[in-house]
């Protein structure tokens, strides 16, 4: 700083009146510093913004409020809340206990400013904790009624925000006389939608126009760039919010900016000053400039003396006309057109205008350079004048002399002075609790001067040349760097930090060092930017970067200010979002599961009541019959004709009890995938037709015309399929039929067509509701759940059909008319055989007489009593001894000790040991013995497994005698 004063105050000069000049100048500089520095602590005032310094409103504001107090004695301190970003009860309370600290430790605030709702809102909460006493003047306030309110609060007044939705609207449709049609571009925010109705409260003012919306939150950006493109260039466009999509997708202002301008041809306007001249054509504008400077105006007033409890909150909000004049060029708008009074920006301007100040300072150099010509040239007349009479004012030298002495004395005072403000000052930048850096930029200027490429080139010569900006790098000097600098950087002292500069750089802090290069080499005094550094120690540090450059750029102040807290703070928020939005998330996620679950329940509930009844019905019912005519079969003397009667019904009870049964293994068994198709050759006509004879009894009982009509040329009549399969299709859809039809007729229709199948069962019957379609092939349900006209069965034929019909490659459909009939329509794809191919059939022999005659030893080994009975009744009139064990083990003693055992019957499931295995133990010492398996497993497989222990053949249970008899004849070849 000696170094500034002895620049501009030279020490030594040949003319005599310099030191008097000198001494001037300096008694001047330091009268201007202390006038400055009284000024400067002359008022205080707290600004407390509602968003950050990166909102696009908070500069105008900032700048509207300087406009007025910047040169009114005023300090200005700014505090930022975030409530944007970051508006949470957390961030609230952390915010009010930093203002809290830093109320504690400084001065008193004369007055405050606030912008925005938010920050009113904060004031207005902690009034009485943190700022008693204190007047209070909003800004940028949308909530009418809590700024109205302020006019009963002695301490707060302020302006009001409101938007000229209506004049704007307007405004639109005067621009582009030809529409007939305007939009809104709206979001799901509060304010945005009711901007919306407002925005709908014009259109009834204005019929011969139709409005229109684009909503956000309801589309996905992807649809919302489709709707934007959609819109003819003359339809004029009103931008109220758009900050979020219906995936929660959230863009910040920039970004719906960019979107706009990518996709949108119309033209653009809005009711706020951000976005103008970034794509938006204008408006009535809320005006955020105009806003800080009336709520400056304010407190001017009252340092002038008016009271603020007098001072009312003004409910008109300062709004301009506003319009971009490059958006203005491009839809052929002339200014003519605009509304009176409209401010129009990116306006080109003429050379004068544009260097108007640049004009006025060079006039002022000018005559200041003209007025030290005159002050020269009347010091040198006035000195070659005192030469002269200097002769005649020798009496005179030694008063002057004097003079001169004391003027010397004065001088030497204010070097004393000035020697002290600079030590002050150094004082002051050693302890400052800012970063402080002081460095000299001339070699780094004249490093920059040498790139070879023009300034606008610059920044990718430097992304593709990291040697000059190393070099550039070096040719920084660091003269001091203060305590705060150290503490920061982790260094033990300068040296330290000076040799390991190089070390706390990253690839942030060397972006901005890139960027600092561009603006020096633009001649940029002023130079700010976030950036990043790492400490000695490897700990990562957020900061602003501050570099204030004079004496032509070459010497500079660096200021780094450490947010890594801040930073930390914003990032932990940020993952306390992730986390609560992870949770909605999870949350949302089990309910529609317990929502799945829930109609899952319901359904099982619902499944599980119908298969209840129906299996209640099908059980109790042939069991009725059974016991009902067994117990009248116990009466004496009853006649013959009726016990066979009896005997009859007690037979078909147990046929449908075994059909049940059967049903609800064949379902299981599906369920389970527990069943495999077995192909055979068969002769499909055939088979239609003993399915035709079988069935045609039962129909003609209940006067029902049963016809078939089958159309497959002889050359398809052989095919390979599963037989056993195929047979219960058609059994299921034939029984249903007669089932279900009191009159009428039912048709079997069948036909091929390249080898495809296709079966038709068609009848007149009571017909099948349309919404009951899908349910009949459930398990357990019939057409009619409710069993207002429930049939006989456990409602699994259709399911086992369907079942079925899928394992054999094909497919079954049902078009049916509620009290007309149903069809169902069958198609299969078979295999069918060579035509060299026999068709192998095979039929039963037998012959009652012949085995009566034959009289064998048989061997029954069951563990069930009530079956050996029954073999027993059977075979007594074709045994000539029966033998009789209950376990494996017994059966294969019994095998051992009887060589002349000519027949065993074994049940599978026995205790100590199964059939399986007994079979295979008796095969290891007689191969001749006929065995066959009896059991209650009526699965394929069982069969087969079955065979391969052994067995020569295999009976499921209930046994049958007739079956019996047919298999004993078969296997001893009686014919």
């Amino acid at each position: 700083m000696n170094t500034f004063f002895k620049t501009i105050v030279p020490q030594t000069t040949a003319l005599g009146s310099t030191p008097f000049l000198r001494n001037f100048l300096l008694l001047l500089f330091f009268s201007l510093l202390m006038g400055l520095s009284a000024l400067a602590g002359s008022k205080h005032v707290l600004l407390i913004s509602s968003y950050n310094s990166g909102f696009p409103t908070f500069f105008q504001q900032v700048e509207g409020i300087k406009s007025v107090l910047d040169d009114k004695n005023v300090v200005l301190d700014i505090e930022c809340m975030d409530s944007k970003r970051f508006f949470t009860a957390e961030s609230n309370r952390l915010f009010k206990e930093l203002l809290q600290y830093k109320l504690a430790n400084t001065r008193t605030y004369d007055a405050i400013i606030t912008t925005d709702d938010n920050a009113l809102n904060f004031v207005l909460d902690n009034q009485a904790s943190l700022f008693a006493g204190i007047p209070v003047v909003f800004c940028g306030v949308n909530d009418i009624a809590v700024a109205l309110n302020q006019n009963s609060n002695p301490l707060v007044t302020g302006v009001v925000e409101a938007v000229s939705l209506k004049e704007t609207v307007k405004i639109m449709v005067n621009l582009f006389p030809d529409t007939k049609t305007v939009y809104a571009i709206v979001d799901g925010t509060s304010s945005g939608q009711g901007d919306l109705k407002t925005y709908y409260k014009v259109a009834e003012t204005m019929p011969n126009v139709e409005f229109k919306e684009i909503a956000l939150h309801k589309t996905t950006y992807n649809s919302y760039k489709q709707q934007l493109q959609a819109i003819p260039e003359e339809t004029p466009v009103l931008l109220l919010s758009a900050y979020f999509d219906s995936t929660g997708q959230v863009v910040d202002f920039g970004q719906c900016m960019q979107l706009l301008n990518e996709n949108l041809k119309a033209p653009l306007f809005h009711l706020w000053e951000h976005g103008l001249g970034d794509g938006v054509l204008g408006g009535k504008i809320i005006s955020h400039y105009e806003q800080g400077k009336f709520a400056a105006t304010i407190l001017q007033g009252m340092w002038l003396g008016e009271k603020i409890e007098e001072i009312a909150v003004n409910s008109t909000s300062p709004n301009r006309l506003m319009f971009d004049y490059e958006q203005l060029v491009r839809f052929g708008i002339t200014e003519r057109t605009l509304p009176n009074k409209s401010i129009i920006i990116n306006k080109p301007v003429s050379f004068i205008t544009k260097y108007k100040a640049f004009l006025g300072w060079f006039l002022a150099i000018i005559v200041v350079l003209t007025a030290f010509i005159l002050v020269l040239s009347y010091n040198f007349f006035k000195q070659q004048r005192i030469k002269r009479i200097l002769v005649q004012q020798n009496k005179d030298f030694e008063a002057l002399n004097k003079k001169h002495l004391k003027q010397n004395e004065q001088l030497s005072a204010a070097q004393i002075q000035l020697e002290e403000n600079e030590k002050r000052f150094w004082h002051l930048f050693e302890n400052n609790p800012v970063s402080l850096w002081e460095e000299d930029f001339t070699e780094l200027i004249s490093c920059v001067k040498q790139v070879p490429c023009a300034y606008e080139d610059l920044p990718k010569y430097l992304d593709d040349n990291p040697g000059f900006v190393q070099k550039c790098a070096e040719a920084v000097t660091i003269t001091e760097i203060n305590k705060a600098t150290l503490k920061l950087f982790g260094a033990k002292n300068k040296n330290d930090l000076k040799n390991n500069l190089s070390v706390t750089f990253n690839k942030k802090s060397l972006e901005t060092f890139k960027k600092l290069l561009v603006a020096l080499a633009n001649n940029k005094l002023r130079f700010i930017q976030e950036t990043e550094y790492v400490s000695l120690s490897g700990e990562r540090i957020f900061a602003i970067l501050y570099v204030f450059t004079f004496e032509k750029l070459s010497k500079s102040i660096v200021a780094i200010v450490d947010t890594t807290i801040i930073k930390q703070t914003q990032e932990e928020l940020s993952n306390k979002l992730s986390e609560l939005q992870q949770s909605e998330q999870e949350l949302k996620s089990i309910n529609e599961q317990l929502v799945a679950a829930k109609d899952q329940a319901e359904e099982s509930d619902r499944l599980k009541s119908a298969f209840l009844a129906n299996m209640s019905h099908e059980i109790r019912t042939p069991m009725n019959g059974i016991m009902g005519f067994a117990e009248l079969l116990s009466e004496p003397q009853l006649e013959t004709e009726l016990q066979q009667s009896y005997i009859s019904i007690i037979q078909k009870s147990g046929e449908r009890m075994l059909a049940t049964i059967n049903d609800i293994i064949d379902i299981s068994k599906i369920h389970a995938g527990q069943v495999k198709v077995n192909f055979e050759q068969i002769d499909i006509v055939e088979e239609l037709q003993t399915v035709y004879e079988f069935f045609k009894p039962e129909a003609t009982s209940k006067n029902i015309d049963f016809r078939m009509q089958q159309h497959i040329p002889e050359a398809y009549n052989l095919v390979y399929t599963d037989k056993t399969k195929l047979d219960s299709v058609f059994n299921n859809l034939l029984k249903n039929a007669i089932k279900y039809t009191d009159k009428g007729q039912i048709n079997l229709q069948a036909t091929v067509n390249n080898e495809n199948y296709t079966f038709v069962v068609k009848d007149t019957g009571i017909g099948i509701p349309e919404n009951r379609l899908e349910a009949i092939f459930e398990r357990f349900v019939q057409a009619d759940i409710a069993d207002v006209n429930a049939k006989e069965g456990a409602g699994l034929g259709l399911a086992i059909t369907q079942s079925y019909v899928k394992m054999l490659g094909g497919k079954i459909r049902v078009t049916s008319t509620e009290g007309e009939g149903s069809e169902f329509t069958v198609d299969i794809p078979f295999k069918r055989p060579s035509q060299n191919t026999k068709n192998h059939k095979f039929t039963a022999v037998g012959n009652g007489e012949q085995m009566k005659n034959a009289k064998f030893t048989i061997l029954i080994s069951d563990d069930d009593h009530v079956s050996i009975e029954l073999l027993k009744v059977f075979l007594k009139d074709y045994s000539k001894k029966i033998i009789v064990t209950t376990n494996g083990p017994d059966a294969i003693k019994m095998a051992k000790n009887n060589n002349d055992i000519d027949l065993i019957l074994m049940d599978i499931k026995m205790p100590e040991m199964n059939g399986f295995e007994a079979t295979q133990q008796i095969r290891a010492f007689n191969n001749s013995v006929k065995i066959i398996a009896q059991t209650a497993f009526a699965r394929p497989e069982d069969s087969r497994k079955a065979m391969a222990a052994g067995c020569n053949a295999f009976i499921a249970k209930p046994i049958l005698k007739e079956e019996l008899l047919a298999q004993i004849s078969k296997l001893f070849s009686l014919s």
